[in-house]
């Protein structure tokens, strides 16, 4: 497992995985090799699709999410009937396979903490899915909500998106928040599950 000095003109100029200092021994296992990672394509479920598209900051729940995380998505727009700002959930429980370049077949721990930082995500879909997902990042910013990967419980389709005057009138706000609680009591063990208003 060793880089022999015979060897060494195989791995000059490749990139490290791992940070070594002036007498460490060289192993191949320190560098970075496509049979080290597992290609894309092999991660992606047959009659599924992976799809790539552009977050940041805040929109990527801070940057923790990682590979393998479940997620919902959502969409902020105008909304063409009324013209106003609205935001909707278009997506929900979406499996992550990837931020940036970082995929399940990534050895996390070697990386720097500066190879850790993505712009995008791939997540996997549907066909059908895919192309809700490209239009929607056309038409206004993709935000993620991150899951508990045991929650797999989806909305009825029938939510209303959230708009100025969800904010403004503080209704629905009230109703969520009383269902927050109840959901946090279940948490600690306290009380039964809540109904989606």
């Amino acid at each position: 497992s060793v880089v022999t000095p015979r060897q060494i003109e195989k791995v000059v100029g490749q990139k490290l995985m791992v940070h070594l200092q002036k007498g460490d021994l060289i192993l191949w296992s320190h560098f970075r090799s496509e049979s080290a990672f597992e290609r894309l394509s092999n991660i992606v479920s047959q009659q599924m699709r992976a799809v790539t598209v552009d977050v940041s900051g805040a929109r990527s729940v801070g940057g923790w999410v990682r590979p393998n995380d479940r997620v919902d998505i959502m969409c902020t727009f105008n909304n063409p009937k009324t013209g106003e700002i609205v935001t909707k959930t278009i997506l929900e429980n979406v499996i992550l396979i990837a931020t940036g370049d970082i995929s399940s077949g990534t050895n996390i721990t070697v990386l720097d903490k500066s190879e850790l930082g993505f712009q995008t995500i791939t997540v996997m879909l549907m066909p059908e899915e895919s192309e809700i997902l490209v239009l929607a990042s056309k038409l206004g910013d993709l935000h993620m909500s991150l899951r508990n990967p045991a929650d797999a419980a989806k909305g009825n389709g029938e939510r209303p998106e959230a708009s100025i005057m969800t904010l403004l009138t503080g209704l629905r706000t009230k109703i969520l928040a009383d269902i927050r609680e109840k959901l946090a009591k279940i948490h600690r063990g306290e009380g039964i599950a809540p109904t989606e208003p």
